[in-house]
């Protein structure tokens, strides 16, 4: 039953420990050393491994350190199970026991032999009879029964796919051994011994709320996530009966029911009945997916089981009796066995299924794997912010060195002397700092959810402000995802009116799709469920088969099933016979579309039946022709096309439907005027299906039965555009975002709605490679061209198009590509010009998708994919940002998730609101902490301080609140053709930035020597006074200026209540400065806590001189000399490209 199946590892090195401590002396040490050791090796866990542990050989190791492809390294203790009894380990077992490391990478059991770690082996399937593998089940001893399941247990663990999720106490010891909470405790001491004792109460109860709502909402999050790990039972197959067990208890190799549940848990492939399933959490796609024994079909992993039924009769059950018995969907390759169903324990009438995978194997743990261990974002403004914050702390720190010594000179005694330099270095290395890296992030992401989009990692937030290409998929992203069926074209007439097609063509459109009925509904892809439809066909399902009747009364023109919903009252009505168009002309061939997209339902127990829907049904009788299908080939992505085998009576067809080159190249002969018709339909925009037939004598296989067909008819689909596809593609093209289609339809027809959707300008002339049959080269390979009526001509080397007879190359053309001409292309120059130039991808399949978007990224695109979610996952999660149109925010495809395609601009707008509020925040943040650090360095050289309230005031009352007012801006309205600065300061911002801190420095170093020195440490001094207006006035100066972000985000023109509080805090600092001038007497009454001494009218001057230059400096030279840096950037280019050109 085990089988060995080479997987892909996602770790690059096992390296063997031995322990040299337990777990509880380690644990003893943190204890004791009071969190030294904790946070020592919480920060290195170098320092960790090595004081747990030694390095060895895999053979004698204990423990193991293994390092994952992005350099995560994960330390885990050797897990060991007795092996003794079960013979079959033997390869694995070691003095009796088996050593297996259980990480979220992979589980990995030593093997003796190789001598090193491997992958257990894979469960895979070796038999799909449920009869054969039911009676394997029965004859098992207890004890072969036991060593399995032990066996079972060592290769593949607990079925668990849940992240680790933190207890109560781990939450706390993590916060409370942070470095910013540590930080704060030491600051609010040092607060304390200098008698800031006021502003360390205020501080205080900041910093417990802030530690405290951390904490509650960590707890919060980690008690839901506990709650969605319930307890779930499922029935396995164990002796002979199937036995309730807990689902955290199922191997791969068990036989289990397929029971409707929400999140299936574990990967199950369907071996006998039927079941219909949502797959939305992995996909983003809401559509029903049909799962059914007769073909490979598994139930993967975190998908939803709507309906299960099985296809053996079995007792009826009175809560089940509207249930609609689908007893086989689609024939079976070979009769069930009867007289052995009679014996088996089958008491509930659900599809029954075997385990392949469980845990992190399953779909669900693997991309949940996947997310854990992605590749870290690289964000050059957190990695420069980060730079940032370390150098400061390496200044503070060499400052206070040098402080300690002057503090010792002026007569400060050690324990003092520790305290103001810790002062010192706080203020400058403010432990708040890192916080605001992400704050614009954080805000971004309320503010998305309000929008209706979902965010799954925030650090692909700033990411989203800098995307330079869009990728978007087509059908159900650009398009709608309903289809109206247009027509039915034979080559000789087109038609809409279901009877002028012939009899063939009928039985083709009613049998050759996977529409079932399963509940009383139908349940299939929407562009089966339109053509059946179109049919006015009756899909009757019996014991084994699945067959349709053609003709009578089966005009259906009243209600009609469009797709499975679980609404039992919605039900839409289609308002005419011709299914949303209308045929205007049939001899021009043109059509006008019919208005009414309404999605439609069918009650099935009408159609068996019920009078309330034979009203709409037409009365005319016509034949009746029952045609049964015996079996189904699905549709395969390679090749493009599906097939059905059909009895009529006594005759036997083959009908399979495809795409027009797919079908080409079966038939026998291609009927006159075939490429041009489906050419002509394919540039008007619409999907185009060929439709073809034989008569065969009895079915063989897939690669007989669809040999030498016969034409029967093209499938005319309308696919329009969603409402505000062109909206969002013109707007995104206005912001110089370069926009690409990726899709798996016909390039002509993608060609045609790329047009129409503005992604291709109308003028601009799309040329696109077709390789010849047999081409070995690229020069085997034809360029044609879909614009204009003039002639151009394509020249292969020098990769330039020409008009006419211009021998001047015109570079206002796209690239069109398909599939096989990029996978062509690939190893070769054209493959650079194809990525540099294409703006339509057609006929890819998943992995073209996904390999487009990496090769985009290696370019240095920075990629957004816009996908469905269906066969979109891999290109979604290979994007910078990936946004899945789905119906569900909880889909783990991609980085984030919507319903709406317009979102894509939003997210956008968003991201770099997010990006330069981060970026405005923290720089405030750095310029008052270094303001602040250089006042208070200046005054306690002089033996002065700050007075306990005017520190407060200056916090509390200015800096916080201009802090907050930064994020309070909302994202653009438009989307401009500039995007942020990936640096967080450039050339032209940094040099101005420092120039005015340094400025601003001076003005303070001058204010703090003023007046005289004190002989101890006092915090009533005129030159702390100084400081202290001065200050004040630099943070509201310094806020205004970095407040300015348009045009990606709102101006600070239209920002009210930023406005409003920064004429506030100027006309309370200003009031205040007058208040202590003209009323000293008064000011020493009511305001004495702020220490303030008399002030004279030249004090006051020095103040409102210092605010007139340091305005001047702020708001006039300093973007004066950022615009003279960005004026020699711009010079220096173009002279870089002028002598490129020459």
């Amino acid at each position: 039953m085990f089988v060995a199946i080479k997987q892909e590892r996602p770790f690059i090195s096992i390296e063997g420990r031995k322990r040299r401590i337990s777990t509880r002396f380690y644990n003893a040490l943190c204890v004791l050393s009071l969190g030294g050791v904790y946070m020592v090796c919480r920060y290195l866990p170098s320092v960790k491994h090595f004081l747990l542990s030694s390095p060895c050989s895999l053979s004698e190791a204990d423990c193991a350190i293994i390092t994952s492809q992005n350099g995560k390294r994960e330390f885990i203790n050797v897990l060991f199970y007795d092996t003794s009894e079960i013979p079959s380990l033997r390869r694995y077992s070691q003095g009796g026991r088996a050593r297996v490391i259980d990480s979220q990478l992979s589980r990995l059991i030593y093997d003796v032999v190789s001598r090193k770690f491997v992958v257990p082996p894979e469960q895979k399937l070796l038999s799909r009879d449920f009869e054969e593998l039911y009676s394997m089940e029965v004859s098992k001893s207890s004890e072969a029964e036991n060593a399995e399941s032990i066996q079972r247990n060592i290769f593949y663990g607990k079925n668990i796919t849940n992240l680790p999720i933190p207890s109560i106490p781990e939450i706390i010891l993590k916060n409370v051994f942070s470095i910013t909470f540590l930080s704060n405790m030491i600051c609010l001491f040092v607060w304390e011994f200098i008698e800031y004792t006021k502003y360390a109460f205020v501080m205080g109860i900041l910093m417990l709320y802030s530690f405290v709502f951390t904490n509650w909402e960590e707890i919060l999050h980690s008690i839901s996530m506990r709650k969605l790990v319930k307890k779930r039972m499922v029935r396995i197959l164990r002796g002979g009966r199937f036995v309730k067990v807990d689902s955290r208890e199922i191997y791969p190799g068990n036989i289990m029911y397929i029971e409707p549940c929400k999140e299936f848990p574990c990967d199950a492939l369907v071996i006998r009945g039927d079941a219909i399933t949502n797959e939305c959490l992995l996909t983003g796609e809401a559509v029903p997916i049909y799962k059914n024994a007769d073909q490979p079909s598994t139930v993967y992993s975190g998908t939803d089981v709507l309906k299960s039924i099985n296809t053996v009769p079995t007792f009826t059950n009175p809560r089940n009796e509207n249930l609609c018995r689908v007893k086989s969907l689609t024939s079976k390759s070979k009769q069930r066995t009867t007289g052995m169903v009679g014996s088996m324990h089958i008491p509930e009438n659900f599809a029954i299924g075997m385990v392949l995978r469980t845990g992190f194997q399953t779909a669900r743990g693997q991309i949940l794997k996947n997310m854990v261990n992605s590749k870290p974002v690289h964000n050059r403004f957190i990695k420069e912010a980060e730079a940032i914050i370390f150098g400061i702390a390496g200044i503070g720190m060499i400052v206070s060195v040098g402080m300690a010594y002057v503090f010792k000179m002026m007569g400060f005694d050690a324990r003092t002397n520790l305290v103001y330099n810790l002062d010192l270095f706080f203020t400058l290395a403010n432990p708040a700092l890192p916080t605001y890296l992400r704050l614009g992030a954080q805000l971004c992401y309320k503010k998305l959810i309000k929008k209706n989009i979902y965010c799954n990692n925030l650090n692909k937030i700033h990411l989203a402000g800098r995307v330079d290409t869009a990728v978007f998929d087509k059908t159900g992203t650009l398009t709608c995802d309903g289809l109206d069926l247009l027509c039915v074209d034979d080559l000789v007439e087109a038609t809409d009116d279901i009877d002028k097609v012939s009899t063939l063509i009928r039985i083709g459109l009613s049998t050759c799709h996977l529409v079932y009925e399963l509940d009383g509904r139908y349940s299939g892809d929407t562009l089966d469920l339109k053509m059946f439809i179109f049919s006015s066909s009756k899909l009757v399902q019996n014991e084994n088969t699945r067959s349709v009747v053609i003709g009578g009364q089966n005009k259906i023109y009243g209600p009609i099933l469009k797709e499975y919903n679980d609404s039992e009252e919605m039900v839409y009505y289609q308002k005419d016979k011709t299914h949303g168009n209308k045929l205007v002309s049939g001899d021009s061939g043109t059509y006008e579309e019919s208005k009414d997209t309404s999605p439609v339902i069918l009650n099935i127990d009408g159609v068996h039946g019920h009078n309330n829907l034979n009203e709409g049904y037409k009365d005319d009788q016509d034949d009746v022709i029952n045609a049964m299908i015996v079996k189904t080939y699905e549709f395969d992505s390679n090749i493009r096309r599906m097939s059905v085998v059909v009895d009529v009576g006594s005759r036997k067809y083959v009908f399979t439907k495809g795409s027009p080159e797919s079908i080409q190249q079966i038939l026998r002969e291609c009927p006159k005027g075939y490429e041009e018709k489906a050419k002509v339909y394919s540039l008007g925009g619409y999907r185009v299906i060929s439709l073809s037939y034989k008569e065969i004598s009895k079915s063989v296989d897939r690669i007989v039965d669809e040999h030498e067909m016969e034409f029967l008819a093209l499938i005319v689909f309308s696919n329009k555009l969603k409402a505000n596809s062109k909206r969002t593609i013109e707007e995104l093209n206005g912001a110089n975002i370069r926009n690409i289609m990726c899709t798996g339809d016909n390039i002509l027809t993608a060609i045609s709605v790329g047009k129409e959707c503005k992604i291709v300008e109308d003028f601009v002339p799309v040329i696109f490679p077709v390789l010849e049959e047999n081409a070995k080269s690229i020069f085997d390979v034809d360029w044609l061209c879909v614009g204009d009526e003039e002639e151009f001509t394509f020249d292969k080397v020098k990769l330039s198009l020409y008009r006419g007879n211009d021998r001047v190359s015109n570079n206002e053309f796209v690239v069109a590509c398909e599939g096989r001409e990029f996978d062509f292309f690939r190893n070769t120059h054209y493959f650079q010009f194809i990525l540099e130039k294409g703006a339509i991808f057609a006929r890819f399949n998943p992995g073209q998708k996904k390999a487009l978007i990496e090769n985009l990224r290696a370019i240095g695109k920075i990629t957004m994919f816009c996908g469905d979610g269906a066969n979109d996952s891999g290109a979604l999660s290979s994007a910078d940002v990936g946004l899945a149109l789905a119906q569900n925010e909880a889909s783990l495809a991609a980085n984030f998730t919507s319903v709406d395609i317009g979102s894509c601009l939003d997210l956008i707008k968003e991201g770099r609101s997010a990006f330069v509020t981060s970026v405005g925040t923290f720089k405030y943040v750095v310029s008052s902490c270094v303001i602040a650090y250089v006042g208070l360095l200046f005054l306690s050289l002089r033996k002065n301080f700050l007075s306990d309230i005017q520190t407060m005031h200056a916090d509390l009352f200015v800096s916080v609140p201009v802090t907050y007012m930064l994020t309070c801006f909302d994202a653009s309205d438009k989307l401009f053709p500039s995007r942020p600065d990936m640096f967080l300061l450039p050339k032209k911002d940094f040099i101005p930035f420092w120039i005015t801190i340094a400025f601003e420095s001076l003005i303070l170093l001058a204010l703090s020597w003023y007046g005289e020195a004190s002989p101890a440490m006092n915090d009533q001094s005129i030159g702390a006074e100084l400081v202290f207006f001065v200050t004040t006035f630099i943070y509201i100066f310094n806020g205004m200026y970095l407040s300015e972000w348009s045009p990606y985000r709102q101006s600070l023109r239209s920002n009210v209540l930023f406005k409003a509080f920064i004429f506030f805090a100027l006309l309370t600092s200003i009031a205040l400065l007058i208040v202590v001038y003209i009323f000293p007497e008064w000011t020493s009454l009511w305001l004495k806590e702020y220490k303030f001494v008399r002030t004279s009218g030249f004090e006051v001057g020095l103040v409102f001189i210092s605010m007139f230059l340091i305005a001047t400096v702020v708001f006039i030279v300093q973007p004066l000399i950022g615009r003279m840096f960005d004026e020699e950037k711009k010079r220096s280019m173009m002279g870089g490209d002028s002598s490129e050109n020459i």
